[in-house]
């Protein structure tokens, strides 16, 4: 049902009218003689425009199930985002198929033009698929690549107060989880030699080259964000003999290998520029050019996120209706929506409607990475087993050093929520 203004033509013409936030029947500016009706006061408030005497009936904005509403696309798109990244898992997703083109999918999914754009754009942000035009183009499967998850993992780590301290501790416990992993194989000392040898000699990170020889994908995954979090740089190869290895070998045979990572400190760790700074994760976050040749949302969502990650944990912080943004930071009401809608995207605010409603600050969850995880284990052949090994291995070393809650640790936190919301996908297709 729409809503009907009843408006006194006489004094209609000589003025402006303004009507905002029409469905909560909210009237920002009107002339005087102004009347607004509630719709079942209203007969015919459904027609464009009548005369009746001399008074015309004019439709206000449409109520939010209309495909004009921007606050229903934002929700809507992101919703056709997910469901289209599930569509693409099921299918085993193929890069570089076309999916479909524009129209097909706006009718499939029985959606507005708006609607399927804001679900485009969200899937080009995660990388999980580009609209390609011309001829042979349309909605085109894209290979997933572990920098995309990188920048959702960043601000579940900002928004967490990810540190160094817990970079560190994470090291030390994965070092010890990726022995675990080893072991399981059952290796002779000499081909585990080997296999170490060989890794090492294309690159010198430690916990890289135990990941290679796990033959784990998914530890391999999270190691790879894991040195993308410490801002580790490419150490390069190095041949390592047999005798330099055999403590690091021996170590992993041992049935309990918690001396592992002081033994593997000897022969190479990782190395960043500053081993002892805080995390570098707005790097991932921020564009790579200076934020004065980004557009004036982007550069207010920036601004915002600053505020918003310094905030406290406990319980969101009101940070003000959209009409307050735009007067605190002096920027227009246009841009003060495209930022928030950034940041919602994001998983840093969240809008809410009514009275009390307004932007509030939130905490990232697994959500927010969630179809990015599935889409690159999907391309890597995760199977449940492997995720399902890390993880259980990653909560009992936690458990044997006397961690009793995993989220003491953002970063291990994160791994261990990526790899249950795998587990429990990838649990409920085996089951259907």
């Amino acid at each position: 049902m729409r809503h009907a203004c009843v408006v006194d033509e006489s004094r209609l013409l000589p003025s402006v009218v303004r009507v905002i936030d029409a469905p909560l029947g909210r009237i920002a500016s009107a002339p005087p003689g102004l009347k607004v009706k509630k719709p079942e006061q209203v007969r015919g408030a459904g027609s464009r425009l009548g005369r009746s005497g001399s008074v015309a009936k004019i439709d206000c904005p449409p109520e939010p199930n209309d495909n004009s509403n921007p606050a229903l696309n934002r929700k809507l798109g992101a919703e056709i985002a997910l469901r289209l990244e599930e569509e693409f898992l099921s299918a085993g997703w193929s890069v570089g198929q076309v999916f479909g083109l524009q129209a097909d999918i706006q009718r499939r999914y029985k959606i507005g033009r708006w609607a399927l754009r804001e679900a485009i754009r969200i899937l080009e942000m995660r990388g999980s698929a580009v609209m390609r035009r011309g001829r042979g183009g349309g909605l085109t499967i894209a290979d997933p690549a572990i920098e995309n998850i990188m920048k959702p993992c960043a601000l579940h780590l900002l928004t967490h107060r990810a540190t160094r301290e817990h970079f560190n501790q994470a090291k030390r416990l994965l070092t010890v989880v990726a022995g675990q992993l080893i072991a399981r194989r059952g290796m002779e000392a000499q081909q585990l030699t080997a296999e170490l040898g060989d890794s090492l000699s294309s690159d010198r990170a430690i916990l890289t080259a135990l990941a290679k020889t796990t033959r784990n994908p998914a530890f391999q995954f999270v190691e790879g964000i894991f040195r993308l979090v410490g801002g580790c740089r490419f150490m390069g190869g190095e041949q390592m003999s047999a005798a330099r290895l055999a403590p690091t070998v021996a170590a992993i045979g041992e049935a309990h290998q918690e001396a592992l990572p002081d033994v593997v400190s000897r022969l190479s760790s990782y190395a960043s520029a500053q081993p002892q700074s805080e995390l570098e994760l707005l790097g991932w976050v921020r564009p790579d050019s200076s934020l004065n040749h980004c557009r004036y949302s982007a550069q207010l969502a920036f601004k915002i996120l600053d505020y918003v990650i310094a905030q406290p944990l406990a319980k969101p912080v009101f940070l003000g209706s959209e009409w307050e943004m735009a007067e605190q930071y002096n920027y227009s009401l246009e841009v003060v929506r495209q930022a928030s809608r950034i940041l919602e995207d994001m998983g840093v605010i969240e809008s809410r409607l009514g009275r009390n409603g307004g932007l509030f600050t939130r905490k990232p969850g697994e959500k927010e990475v969630s179809p990015q995880i599935f889409a690159y284990f999907a391309k890597q052949r995760v199977a449940l087993s492997d995720a399902v090994d890390v993880l259980t291995a990653i909560e009992q070393q936690m458990s044997s050093e006397g961690v009793k809650d995993v989220a003491a640790n953002p970063i291990l936190d994160l791994f261990a929520s990526m790899l249950k919301a795998y587990a429990g996908r990838a649990q409920s297709s085996n089951n259907v």
